[in-house]
């Protein structure tokens, strides 16, 4: 599936709530390109614009030999070493650096995309200039683990962008043997892309959409476990986006596939086991009432060839199965999205 690299960045920007960052990065030049060289494009201008404004600080707890005393003296290690008649003592202290986890982050990635074959020579220069401008933050070896270790607050907020980027590079990249050169496997033809295209529809609506509550929702099965060990076993019923305009619900299930119809028998069929997935939710919602009685679903391909436009009456629930063209300008695609919620909205049933 070919999708247009401004697009993918939209994507990104919606996906991650960061629409802020939508027109931050000119990716108009870069259509020609690919993936590897927007997460490049991305990060350079990213980290050049946080060198200028300050990198983030934190204090970090060092220990070294002081004249005197400063913070906390290390009796065992000031013994040892015989620096009390030097009038000096060995010490821990805190003290402000920039060399923290979010920005070893940073530098990580930025050394790590530079190695990267496929990406333009422009871009590789820019990256290694940055690597060099940050020779205070400590080189690590990067790991997914270290992600989990940054907290982004409100006077770090600018991270909180940055370190998506860097994930994703991460996770999309193959480091060769000696660690000379990289490859990157491009995320829009692995299942990366399926998370980002639900967290990007779930994100835009709760942009875009004033008038609804929009939001994964968690469904309680209609059905009741005959002993401890059964109930303990029931899988988690969750729903990768709700709208609820309080008198109408809409379940909007997403799916990413280069194919999205099944063939058999020589025959295109919707994906059953979508159907069957989506007729569950609606089903086990009818049980709390209310506007979930007559609550629509939505199965929301995403495609970039020959639209999909199926609708049902499913006992009694309206299903559509319908896609979007991600291949479109993106003016298009905001239209697209917001008729489809429109509609999906309207063919609900209104119960109070």
């Amino acid at each position: 599936m070919s999708i247009p690299v401004r697009n993918i960045y939209y994507l990104l920007c919606y996906a991650w709530d960061a629409l802020e960052q939508r027109d931050a990065v000119d990716v108009g030049q870069l259509e020609s390109h690919g993936v590897a060289d927007l997460l490049a494009r991305v990060l350079a201008q990213g980290v050049s614009d946080l060198l200028r404004r300050g990198l983030d600080r934190d204090y970090v707890e060092v220990s070294s030999d002081v004249a005197g005393v400063r913070g906390r003296i290390d009796f065992p290690a000031t013994t040892s070493r015989m620096l009390l008649p030097h009038a000096r003592t060995h010490c821990r202290h805190d003290e402000l650096v920039h060399d923290v986890v979010q920005n070893r982050i940073l530098r990580a990635s930025v050394r790590q995309l530079a190695l990267v074959r496929s990406i333009g020579e422009a871009h590789r220069g820019a990256l290694l200039d940055l690597w060099a401008r940050m020779a205070d933050v400590t080189p690590i070896r990067l790991d997914g683990g270290m992600f989990a270790r940054v907290r982004v607050h409100r006077n770090n907020a600018v991270y909180g962008f940055l370190l998506h980027v860097c994930r994703l590079a991460y996770e999309s990249m193959l480091v060769e043997e000696g660690g000379r050169s990289a490859r990157f496997i491009d995320f829009t033809r692995e299942g990366g892309m399926a998370r980002l295209f639900e967290a990007f529809v779930r994100n835009f609506y709760r942009r875009e959409l004033s008038d609804c509550r929009v939001g994964r929702e968690v469904i309680e099965w209609d059905a009741r476990p005959l002993d401890a060990r059964s109930a303990e076993v029931l899988p988690r019923m969750e729903a990768d986006t709700v709208l609820d305009a309080g008198t109408k619900r809409v379940v909007v299930e997403t799916k990413y596939y280069a194919a999205p119809m099944q063939h058999r028998f020589g025959k295109a069929a919707i994906r059953s086991a979508h159907l069957y997935q989506l007729f569950s939710y609606l089903k086990n919602l009818e049980v709390l009432g209310g506007s979930n009685t007559g609550a629509s679903g939505v199965l929301l391909y995403a495609g970039t060839g020959t639209p999909m436009d199926f609708w049902f009456d499913v006992c009694g629930h309206r299903v559509w199965v319908t896609s979007i063209d991600l291949d479109r300008p993106w003016q298009s695609i905001h239209e697209d999205l917001l008729r489809i919620a429109a509609v999906s909205l309207d063919a609900a049933n209104t119960r109070s």
